[in-house]
């Protein structure tokens, strides 16, 4: 570097420390003092900082920076830096390593997490920088070409005008899925997940912190069958053989999709991402991947960080794993009570928000608008809003769904702006999906022998002329 100085600019992001010997971190840190002052990087002003520092001695002198000078060639600088690079990680590895191993030995059983943490961050951050760099844009024609010649964009979701209107979820984006208790994130997320695991794209993971995996499945088996979901938890009297049997049938087809689901409670994000490096690494290419939720996670606090701050990260770090590993990451979250007192919810409302709206490509919430409530909704089924607050790409739009709660499924009927143009507020009733549900859970009930044809019932127009779009036979 002292006979040819202009290659340190090829290796000036190294640091001190990287060096293993005291005198070669002194010299370094000369040497980038001078650079980084824009001073001429040569013998004689190396020698002079180091001498008012009082740290020439220390490096040998000046003949040992004479002896340092004498080299054939510096071309290979940067080889040779990766090397010193490499070694510094395998140091600092193992002096991490030494710590918790002594450490280990007298830790109560409560702190093996902790000590677990300290481990994957010393890893992660003992990782040797391999950041690409600037690049002319002439090296990325071809990859750019490829995404314009791609026909398919992201991988849809079973959601037809989202999908439309977003090309459905992109591999390496960060989805956000926000909204108040009981609104019905959970349904919405399981109908996600079974809409992209039918893609044949990858695998689907599913963590849930919130309910166990048999509960997930019994609202997965209600949305699926339209049997109700009460049926399967509270009203098991009512479950005839006919439907145990429609039950059986749908999960054989269900469980051939490469769904898989993790109900650990008080997950960190270091598991979530050991879990999912694991899982690529054993069984391959992953689709997506889903959180429930993100408040709830274990989510350590670095001293002095709020834990806004720290939600922050974890939405971060959650986009980062999402690019490095090419697949959708779908987190939910909580909407902070300021959205019941503007009604329509706003970025600014995600709960602990820090730095969760920043990170995130599209942000989705799921309300209740008041405009909906005047146009009534059959009994265990309302009207919800799904909002797209920020679509990198994708912009900003609004869909009015039909939530039937009784079978934890969500129906599209519109864009909210184009409904409102044609004023299908007054005009618009329960999706036709649910009257061909009544119809099919009607054929559930034995049927008794008749001498006479069954007379075809007249179909509900609109919510407004009925009470009750299933009998009370049902419920």
């Amino acid at each position: 570097m002292l006979s040819e100085p202009e290659v340190i600019a090829d290796i000036i992001d190294m640091e001190a420390d990287e060096f293993k010997e005291k005198d070669c971190q002194l010299i370094w840190t000369a040497v980038k003092y001078l650079y980084e002052t824009d001073q001429p990087i040569e013998l004689p002003s190396v020698v002079q900082i180091l001498k008012e520092a009082d740290r020439l001695e220390e490096v040998g002198g000046v003949l040992r920076l004479t002896d340092l000078m004498n080299v054939p060639t510096a071309k290979n600088v940067k080889y040779y830096a990766n090397i010193v690079r490499q070694a510094a990680t395998l140091r600092r590895l193992a002096e991490k390593a030494q710590e918790i191993y002594s450490r280990a030995q007298f830790a109560a059983p409560s702190e093996a997490e902790t000590l677990v943490e300290e481990m994957e961050k010393a890893v992660e951050s003992a990782r040797v920088n391999d950041a690409k760099g600037l690049i002319h844009i002439s090296d990325a024609e071809e990859s750019t070409f490829d995404l314009i010649e791609k026909k398919k964009g992201g991988i849809k979701t079973g959601f037809p005008l989202y999908d439309k209107l977003s090309g459905g979820v992109h591999p390496g984006w960060l989805y956000v899925l926000a909204g108040r208790p009981s609104v019905g994130k959970t349904a919405k997320m399981l109908q996600k997940v079974f809409g992209i695991a039918r893609q044949g794209a990858g695998a689907v993971l599913v963590f849930s912190q919130e309910m166990d995996k048999e509960e997930l499945l019994l609202r997965v088996l209600s949305s699926e069958t339209s049997v109700p979901y009460n049926f399967l938890t509270k009203d098991k009297d009512k479950l005839t053989e006919p439907i145990k049997k429609k039950l059986r049938e749908r999960f054989k087809q269900l469980r051939k999709l490469p769904i898989y689901v993790d109900d650990s409670a008080g997950k960190t994000m270091s598991q979530i991402k050991a879990a999912i490096k694991r899982f690529k690494a054993r069984k391959g290419k992953i689709a997506a991947v889903f959180v429930d939720y993100l408040q709830i996670m274990n989510i350590q606090q670095e001293p002095g960080e709020t834990r806004a701050q720290a939600v922050g990260n974890v939405a971060q770090q959650a986009k980062e794993l999402a690019r490095e590993h090419k697949f959708a990451f779908v987190m939910l979250s909580q909407l902070s009570r300021k959205t019941e007192e503007n009604g329509v919810p706003e970025l600014g409302h995600l709960k602990e928000s820090g730095g969760i709206e920043q990170a995130a490509d599209v942000v989705e919430f799921l309300y209740e608008h008041k405009d909906d409530r005047e146009t009534p909704a059959s009994e265990g089924c309302k009207w919800v809003r799904s909002k797209i607050a920020k679509g990198r790409n994708i912009g900003t739009f609004e869909i009015k769904c039909y939530f039937a709660g009784w079978s934890q499924r969500y129906e599209e009927v519109g864009l909210v702006d184009k409904l409102k143009a044609e004023k299908k507020e007054e005009e618009g009733g329960i999706p036709d999906g649910y009257i061909k549900i009544y119809k099919e859970m009607r054929e559930e009930k034995p049927k008794k022998k008749k001498t006479e044809p069954k007379k075809k019932e007249p179909k509900p127009k609109t919510p407004s002329n009925q009470t009750n779009l299933f009998p009370n036979t049902y419920f």
